[in-house]
């Protein structure tokens, strides 16, 4: 579950594997703090989309000028559409875009939860929502899906 989420958010196996260790890290150094074991899987979900987005801001600066660029657009090729080709073209959504989008469809936040952690205004995040969904249904639509 862990990796999956690092995968994800980062979209490079190499990005992913150093969070991913961050993240059993700070698990590791936290665990004293989970009041209830039952809500285990919940907390290491937080703590491993955090530490992602922690590492993604490090790596880009994320600015809310920067959250228009655009990235090479890559192709499925098989003829069905399967769950892994689902979250290879999500990979392929450029990263501000894949953020948004696993933030809120994948991890389920609200506008003003992704708002406050990638401190960006919440009519960018619904913007930019809109454009990740577009920019997915277009490329399902050249692919025959």
């Amino acid at each position: 579950m862990v990796f999956s989420i690092c995968w994800r958010y980062t979209g490079n196996r190499s990005e992913a594997e150093d969070v991913f260790q961050e993240v059993f890290i700070r698990i590791f150094q936290r665990i004293g703090q989970l009041k209830d074991p039952a809500a285990l899987e919940g907390w290491i979900r937080k703590i491993s989309v955090n530490a992602c987005l922690n590492a993604i801001k490090e790596r880009t600066k994320l600015r809310s000028e920067s959250w228009d660029e655009s990235l090479e657009i890559g192709k499925i090729d098989d003829s069905a559409l399967h769950y892994e080709d689902l979250m290879n073209l999500v990979q392929k959504l450029p990263p501000q875009y894949r953020l948004v989008f696993n933030l809120s469809v994948i991890e389920g936040y609200n506008f003003e939860e992704i708002s406050d952690q990638l401190g960006i205004s919440e009519s960018t995040v619904r913007s930019n929502l809109h454009r990740a969904r577009h920019w997915l249904q277009e490329k399902l639509g050249k692919n025959g899906y």
